[in-house]
């Protein structure tokens, strides 16, 4: 029986110090049925050379090459000209573990799936370099789409986060990134999640996902804030479609929130009143939600004591912080 295609979507801008891990990580996969896209979002630190340099070599390999329009933008090229049945994404500067797309075209194709998502490492300069378990079962768990979608707010075992996992291509219909915005992944994953029928979980990790200090997520951006705009979209998605995990929604509100007035420079926390807004509107729910994670909750109850006061004994590390999914 002939292996399904499976498209690996990789948007490449100036990644050169990243670029050709995870290139390699995704060319000895042990699936070998693959298409690769590289989209080349009009790099000009050396990325580009190197994409060329790959795709003379591997006749898997598609190369485009563009103007810089964005992640979102170089995403959606690669949806449009994906020929799989089914479509992972890998960022530039994350890797995949070698037996990845094995393993979740596994899932797929044995349960009939549409979607399967598998545990993110986060890595860095000075952490989890590399990290592999011992332990060699793993669990893998059917989730509704409701189900998948509270999940994912609540950030437990998984975010939503568009790498780590593989979709079917049909996943897609009539949804794509938004152009021009950050947080793309939050803005569109609850309708990709929608327009799947069976979906599974795999507690394994498939995705290696590189926190760098520069990147726009990890310091105040006015950009940002676009996060906050799709989350509370989400609310009122879920309060039409999904009324079960309005909870859910309101614990990732605060959330992005929270985050926003942590990472903004005090002479602008009175600028963006609407984002304390969001804080105080949804604390008491996190607070006396068992479901949020403990961090959340004693964010909330510090945020009683106002933004400057939560900010210090944040920023002072008095209080224990946790990785957090894209």
């Amino acid at each position: 029986m002939k292996k399904p295609l499976v498209s690996v979507i990789v948007p490449v801008y100036n990644q050169k110090e990243y670029i050709e891990k995870c290139l390699e990580s995704i060319i000895h996969q042990t699936y070998d049925n693959l298409e690769i896209i590289l989209v080349d979002d009009g790099s000009d630190d050396g990325s580009e050379r190197i994409c060329f340099n790959y795709k003379n070599k591997n006749s898997n390999i598609i190369l485009i090459q563009k103007i810089n329009g964005g992640l979102s933008s170089a995403r959606n090229i690669g949806i449009e000209v994906a020929n799989g049945e089914y479509i992972t994404f890998v960022d530039s500067d994350d890797y995949l573990p070698i037996n990845f797309i094995q393993e979740a075209v596994n899932v797929l194709e044995k349960n009939k799936a549409d979607i399967v998502i598998f545990k993110m490492l986060f890595v860095g300069e000075t952490f989890n370099k590399e990290y592999i378990r011992s332990r060699k079962k793993y669990n893998l768990y059917q989730l509704s789409a409701e189900k998948t979608i509270e999940e994912s707010l609540y950030q437990r075992r998984f975010g939503c986060c568009a790498p780590g996992k593989l979709y079917k291509k049909e996943c897609f219909f009539n949804i794509r990134f938004p152009i021009g915005k950050v947080s793309e992944d939050l803005a569109i994953f609850h309708k990709i999640v929608d327009n799947a029928n069976r979906i599974f979980f795999c507690d394994k990790i498939g995705y290696y996902y590189r926190q760098q200090p520069k990147s726009i997520m990890h310091k105040f951006n006015k950009k940002r804030i676009d996060a906050l705009y799709w989350a509370i979209e989400i609310e009122n998605y879920c309060i039409n479609l999904h009324p079960n995990i309005i909870n859910a929604a309101k614990c990732r509100i605060f959330n992005v929130a929270l985050h926003l007035i942590l990472d903004m420079p005090k002479e602008d926390l009175n600028k963006y009143f609407f984002i304390w807004e969001q804080v105080c509107i949804n604390r008491l729910n996190v607070l006396f939600n068992s479901r949020a994670r403990k961090r959340e909750r004693i964010a909330a109850c510090l945020s009683f004591l106002g933004k400057q006061f939560l900010r210090f004994l944040w920023n002072t590390k008095l209080v224990v912080k946790q990785k957090v999914y894209k």
